[in-house]
């Protein structure tokens, strides 16, 4: 069995004349990224894929920071920023070399995350808006078995869910 949870970065800002890959988290980012991550307790995972953009590594940082985890389970790749469902599929059965990974975390971006959540999932997806978490279950021996339909969420939540 492996087990995935989808992580999409908290709301980043507009403020700034940067680059994309370069902005940051906004006021409600920063709050709203270390609330999730402290209702989200629990063990570590045994890797955090993480795209590369600012928002994305702070909010795997609020993780990290919140629940005590180890700093070196984040695995930055430049091929995540910004990815179609398909590339975030690649990475995750990319992760056979490694026997160790029954439990990835995957922070990343949209439209691509929300869309692998709805491809892998059997049941319903709701909208993946920023901050929000979808926990799977995969009866799976090798990330490279993964096919359509099949994971099962095992928890979702967001921040209205869990701020209000």
């Amino acid at each position: 069995m492996k087990k995935l949870v989808l992580c999409r970065h908290a709301k980043s800002s507009w403020k700034y004349d940067v680059d994309d890959i370069y902005r940051p988290l906004n006021k409600r980012g920063l709050d709203n990224a270390p609330a999730m991550a402290r209702h989200y307790r629990g063990n570590p995972p045994d890797i955090i894929l993480c795209s590369p953009a600012v928002r994305t590594y702070a909010t795997a940082l609020a993780y990290i920071n919140e629940n005590s985890w180890p700093l070196s389970l984040i695995s930055l790749q430049q091929e995540l920023y910004e990815a179609s469902s398909e590339n975030l599929l690649q990475a995750l059965t990319y992760l056979d070399t490694h026997e160790k990974n029954n439990y990835v975390w995957l922070i990343g971006h949209n439209p691509g995350l929300e869309l692998l959540a709805e491809y892998l999932s059997c049941d319903d997806i709701e909208p993946m808006v920023t901050s929000s978490v979808v926990e799977f279950k995969l009866d799976i021996t090798h990330w490279r078995d993964i096919e359509h339909k099949s994971a099962h969420i095992r928890y979702r939540s967001s921040p209205k869910e869990v701020l209000t």
